[in-house]
């Protein structure tokens, strides 16, 4: 299976085509302005029936992306360019912007734990889960040292970006938040790098924002998950 493939026999085709299939997700949200029609969700659909009709094997597909992987670091360091403009303004707020990211840091590991529970979920997979609303380089990593399941981590650290992608202009709707730093910390707190996306689209000061909170949630993250991973034991 998949000896003849196009993504197998090019170089770097899969890598092409991710391109391609992002900028046809971007055109028909346009198109459509519907918050289903998320470019990222819509660019994995593509991705996964191409591939199951040319034939092709996940670890060619893996490898001839791989060149995107390097790109990751890059384009997280980018996201800071926008925080260093608006610096000044996150700084004079400093206080209420940790306080905000630190709760959400904290309620998410709660609910996760007390989620585990509820549905008797076994260490591994209760730490697996613990890191879901962090960026995936470093979800991924701490997930994989404390004895989780990281082939099940990226996934979920991945989807929870594209959910809260895809409900974040309603949710801001529905409980009425207003301040653009508020709006930034509930983001970047708990949709990471994909949900950074849509607080630039709302603005810079929100993307900014945001774009801290996620550094900041991950470092709590790291700091308060071998105590929590303790707790499930």
């Amino acid at each position: 299976i998949g000896e003849n493939s196009m993504i197998d026999s090019i170089p770097y085709f899969g890598a092409f085509l991710c391109f391609i299939c992002f900028f046809a997700g971007q055109k028909i949200q346009n198109k459509t302005k519907s918050v289903l029609a998320n470019p990222i969700l819509l660019s994995v659909l593509f991705l996964y029936f191409i591939s199951f009709f040319m034939k092709t094997e996940f670890k060619n597909f893996d490898k001839d992306v791989e060149i995107l992987n390097y790109l990751l670091t890059p384009a997280t360091i980018c996201l800071g360019v926008p925080l260093y403009k608006n610096f000044e303004r996150v700084k004079k707020e400093l206080f209420p912007v940790l306080f905000g990211i630190t709760s959400g840091v904290l309620i998410n590991l709660f609910l996760t734990t007390l989620l585990s529970r509820m549905l008797y979920l076994s260490n591994a997979e209760y730490i697996t889960f613990l890191p879901k609303s962090v960026t995936l380089g470093v979800g991924k990593n701490i997930a994989d040292d404390l004895g989780g399941i990281v082939g099940i981590t990226s996934p979920i650290i991945i989807l929870t970006g594209i959910f809260g992608n895809i409900i974040a202009d309603k949710v801001i709707r529905i409980i009425k938040i207003k301040h653009q730093l508020a709006i930034g910390v509930l983001i970047g707190t708990s949709t990471h790098a994909i949900g950074t996306t849509k607080a630039f689209e709302i603005g810079d000061l929100e993307g900014a924002a945001s774009s801290f909170s996620l550094v900041v949630a991950a470092i709590f993250t790291v700091i308060l998950m071998p105590l929590f991973s303790s707790f499930h034991l």
